[in-house]
């Protein structure tokens, strides 16, 4: 494989990988979202509870009350409905984390691969040195003795 092929590789993994981390980035930004409205939904119910609550103590009539609980258990099918697109929101990240982890571990296997080929190059560049280096001592000490014969 020529250098350039791998470069391509090499770069597009780390593409893929980047578009994955947007990816996951949105998933998350979504579920940070639900998460924000489920909790609004949480506060309104308990402020209708405590309204209710105290409504109860101070006296109120039917009709009133059954249009509070009405309202409460539509606004309990809401919570539940927002608990599931919660759940449906973290699912989402969790698969986005999983697919830009194994892109991760591409980029990381060619990161390592190129390592290992730099440090087999420079192994290889280290013996050649020492070869010329070897060589020209070599001929160093011939042509000294060859001048002391």
């Amino acid at each position: 494989m020529s250098q350039t092929d791998w470069n391509q590789l090499r770069e597009l993994a780390c593409e893929r990988r980047d578009t994955l981390g947007l990816r996951l980035a949105e998933a998350a930004t979504v579920r940070d979202a639900a998460r924000q409205k489920l909790e609004m939904l949480l506060d309104y119910r308990n402020e209708y509870d405590s309204r209710l609550a105290q409504s109860t103590n101070d006296g109120i009539d039917a009709e009133k009350l059954r249009s509070y609980r009405t309202f409460l258990a539509n606004l309990e099918r809401a919570i539940d409905q927002q608990m599931q697109a919660v759940s449906t929101a973290q699912q989402r990240v969790a698969d986005a984390q999983a697919l830009w982890r194994g892109e991760q571990r591409q980029v990381d296997s060619f990161r390592i691969l190129d390592q290992r080929q730099q440090a087999q190059s420079a192994r290889a560049a280290g013996r050649i040195e020492q070869k010329l280096t070897d060589e020209y001592a070599t001929r160093g000490l011939a042509a000294i003795a060859g001048v002391a014969d």
